[in-house]
């Protein structure tokens, strides 16, 4: 028998090594959530990075329709023209079938409103390319699969 203390008699240890080892779940590598902005700005980042040309000539504009404001300033912004329900992202850049195209940008987890549903719709409808990302990957494919169109 081994001395009190931290060593082990080879007796121990060989019983300990034989032992057969459970499996260790794997380290779930847990991102932050990007917020709905943080995501977009993502979006937009790659996009200058990726169409720079495109970029430059002010084709892709974002709308400033969400967030939280005040009654004042809600009221303000609809005078000027702010529709609620449009899109985040739109691209004034005609492909294939389409006069364009417009994102609407989710945080995971986040919710199409029915107004964003219908103006969605409506584009559809008028000749636009209409899309929902959720994510990073889902937001830079939708530009890559448009901007490839003939």
């Amino acid at each position: 028998m081994a001395h009190k203390g931290a060593r082990w008699t080879a007796e121990e240890l060989q019983r300990h090594l034989s032992k057969p080892k459970e499996p260790q779940k794997p380290a779930r590598n847990k991102l932050p959530r990007l917020s709905e902005s943080d995501l977009q700005h993502q979006v937009i980042q790659w996009f200058a990075h990726t169409y720079a040309e495109i970029y430059r000539t002010g084709a892709l504009i974002a709308i400033p329709n969400g967030g939280k404001r005040g009654r004042g300033a809600q009221a303000q912004i609809r005078k000027e023209g702010v529709w609620r329900g449009a899109s985040d992202l739109v691209l004034f850049v005609p492909k294939g079938i389409y006069h364009g195209a417009v994102l609407e940008m989710k945080a995971e987890g986040g919710k199409i409103s029915s107004e964003q549903f219908e103006w969605l719709e409506h584009r559809r409808q008028s000749g636009y390319h209409a899309g929902i990302a959720w994510t990073y990957d889902e937001g830079t494919r939708f530009f890559d699969e448009y901007l490839a169109l003939e």
